[in-house]
C-alpha cells in the first residue's frame, strides 16, 4: 500500500490562549474586582486591557481610568460556559468576581485591528472594549484608542487580526 509523506511543515501555529503567562521572567500581578459598566460582560475576555472605574474600586474593560492590567490566568476560573450549554468553552469572565491583571511581564493576547504584528512595536487598546491593536502610525493611537506600555515580543501568525501575539507589559 502506498502512501504520500508529508512534504510540509506548518509554521504559524498558536502558542498558547489569551491570558496566559508565557516565559519565565519577572512578573508582577494583582487582583482586581470586575465590573464591566451598565453590567454588560462581553469584553471581559482574557487577554483584554482593564482600567479603574470612576468608584475607585473596581475595573471594567477599556476605559479611560488608569490602567490596572491585563486579565491573566484564565486556567484558574471556573468556566461558566455559553449559550450553548454549561460546558461549552468560554473566555468571558462575569461581573462581580476577583481576577488577576498583569502589569509587568509577558503575557499572550489576541490582537484585534488590521496591522500586521511585528516583533518591537507598541501596541493600543480600544477605550470602548479594551481589545489590544496595533496603531496605524507608530508612537500615535488610533481614533477611540489609548497607547499601551507594552510591545509586541513574539507573534504567533504573521497575519493581522485574530493572531497570537506575545506581550511585553511595563505598565
Amino acid at each position: 500500500m502506498a502512501g504520500t509523506f508529508q512534504q510540509a511543515i506548518n509554521y504559524d501555529f498558536g502558542f498558547g490562549i489569551p491570558g496566559e503567562i508565557s516565559r519565565d521572567g519577572p512578573l508582577r500581578a494583582h487582583i482586581g474586582y470586575l465590573l464591566a459598566a451598565g453590567g454588560v460582560t462581553t469584553n471581559n475576555s482574557f487577554g483584554n486591557v482593564f482600567t479603574l472605574n470612576a468608584d475607585g474600586k473596581t475595573v471594567g474593560p477599556g476605559g479611560t481610568g488608569a490602567v490596572w492590567g491585563i486579565l491573566a490566568n484564565p486556567k484558574q476560573h471556573v468556566s461558566m460556559g455559553n449559550s450553548n450549554g454549561p460546558l461549552a468553552p468560554n473566555f468571558l469572565l462575569p461581573n462581580n468576581v476577583t481576577a488577576d491583571f498583569v502589569e509587568f511581564g509577558k503575557v499572550i493576547v489576541p490582537l484585534y485591528g488590521t496591522k500586521a504584528a511585528v516583533a518591537g512595536l507598541q501596541v493600543q487598546f480600544a477605550t470602548a472594549t479594551g481589545q489590544i491593536s496595533i496603531p496605524a502610525a507608530a508612537g500615535t493611537p488610533d481614533a477611540g484608542n489609548t497607547l499601551l506600555a507594552a510591545t509586541v515580543e513574539d507573534y504567533g501568525q504573521t497575519s493581522e487580526g485574530g493572531a497570537l501575539i506575545l506581550l511585553k507589559i511595563n505598565l
